[in-house]
């Protein structure tokens, strides 16, 4: 059993009432930074999912993640970071620190026809790019 990823909160905001039913309260305007540590798969999403709802409804307006310690991103991973950034939260989220190397195992194990489809999807997520534009880089294709 692969261990879940070190999640390290790198702001200073949250010193506060660590008692509090609702969690500690945060600044909205100040920048949260999460760097992810380890292999990114569906219990790890489902944590950073639910971590952001709780910084959202602490008054948390916008979350970074630094992918910069991630060392194997599975589909899951790649699938729910997409969903983050893109998704309909009220919190602006953005992500960083992608490397190719964090999604060669998912890239070798992948079907053939879902090869260029996934590619896109990391050389947007490295670029920082909205996952709505995935494929629209006009870099060529892979034959």
């Amino acid at each position: 059993m692969t261990p879940c990823p070190l999640v390290s909160d790198l702001s200073q905001a949250d010193a506060e009432d660590p008692q509090s039913e609702r969690g500690p309260l945060v600044f909205a305007e100040t920048p949260r930074t999460i760097l992810l540590v380890g292999a990114l798969g569906a219990p790890e999403i489902m944590s950073i999912a639910n971590y952001c709802d709780q910084l959202h409804r602490g008054g948390q307006a916008a979350l970074h993640l630094n992918m910069a310690g991630v060392t194997d991103c599975h589909r899951a991973g790649l699938d729910g970071l997409q969903a983050l950034a893109a998704g309909p939260s009220t919190m602006t989220i953005s992500i960083s620190g992608a490397r190719w190397g964090q999604f060669m195992v998912l890239l070798s194990r992948a079907p053939m026809l879902e090869v260029q489809d996934l590619c896109d999807s990391v050389r947007a997520l490295i670029r920082g790019a909205p996952p709505s534009i995935a494929g629209a880089t006009g870099e060529p294709k892979l034959a």
